[in-house]
């Protein structure tokens, strides 16, 4: 696994050093100093720290490359049930040069755990019976570690086990699989509370985010969920959103960012009077909007991850 680390993160040793995206310099600056990331989920930032010996940041990509060869390898043997080793690791050496895996194990963010985190949850409902009990515990232990890095993997992994309680429910062995689905339900719960921990721990206060709500109504902007939401909702005088709703569709960025941005003239970032958190309830309460953010968000997930911009 680590030869197909080494071989997968090619285009690391092209580059000569990790690959940066803009957010990154904040998780390093405030991951070093040990405080919380402005509008972000800090673990990351603790996950470079302690695994960055005199500020070496070679050493997390270096691991996010291991974990991500791992879950191919899992793949690769379990799944598929492919044994020879030299075509896995051609294989990985392949997938590094031809596909941006290599660059997105090798990027100081924490995306590449989101992918992760839901791959590991479906692994375990999909093929609990025939998993060895060590394997059961690794994979439970991972997707909480993985769960632990972004908060907007949330509502996604709730729809994985939303979609399979259904799914056992119709082939009538939800007793047989209540097992499996319930530890992946107190994980889930766990994986929410942990981030809340990380931050209690780094500054005395506990909570997940103060700026989730922003975020996910970007990508509602973007993937035309906030339009739907709107006609639903809008005229509403309690909605400052509504007089804006002929400039959605917009971009996740320019909503977030833009000075001129509904979200920046109307609201705010941090959204003192809790608009953005009523939009993000009201799209949580309809399992059709639901479903479409959750599916955008895992075709986004790997369209960054296996398709080359």
């Amino acid at each position: 696994t680590t030869l197909a680390a080494l071989l997968l993160s090619c285009p690391l040793w092209y580059n000569g050093s990790p690959r940066f995206y803009p957010d990154s310099l904040g998780y390093v600056f405030w991951g070093m100093k040990g405080e919380i990331v402005p509008e972000r989920v800090s673990t990351y930032a603790l996950f470079i720290k302690w695994f960055s010996p005199g500020g070496n940041i070679w050493i997390p990509v270096l691991i996010q490359s291991v974990l991500l060869a791992g879950t191919i390898r899992f793949l690769w043997v379990r799944i598929l049930g492919l044994q020879i080793p030299a075509l896995f690791l051609l294989g990985c050496f392949l997938l590094g040069l031809a596909s941006p895996l290599g660059w997105t194990a090798a990027m100081l963010m924490p995306d590449i755990f989101c992918v992760l985190s839901s791959l590991f949850l479906l692994f375990f409902l999909e093929f609990y019976s025939g998993l060895r009990w060590w394997e059961k515990l690794a994979i439970l232990v991972l997707y909480l570690f993985f769960s632990l890095f972004h908060i907007g993997i949330l509502p996604i992994n709730l729809l994985i086990l939303s979609a399979y309680g259904l799914i056992f429910l119709l082939r009538k062995n939800l007793k047989s699989r209540a097992l499996p689905l319930g530890l992946a339900v107190v994980l889930t719960c766990l994986s929410y509370a942990g981030i809340g921990l990380v931050h209690w721990h780094l500054s005395g206060t506990f909570f997940t985010s103060k700026t989730s709500g922003a975020f996910l109504v970007a990508r509602f902007a973007e993937t035309g969920i906030l339009n739907q939401y709107l006609k639903r909702h809008c005229p509403d005088p309690a909605n400052p959103l509504c007089s804006h709703m002929s400039e959605f569709p917009m971009q996740a960025e320019v909503f977030l960012w833009s000075p001129d941005s509904p979200l920046n003239k109307e609201i705010g970032l941090y959204d003192p009077r809790g608009d953005l958190g009523r939009v993000v309830n009201g799209v949580y309460s309809v399992p059709a909007l639901l479903a479409k953010f959750a599916f955008s968000g895992l075709g986004s997930g790997l369209k960054q991850m296996l398709l080359l911009d």
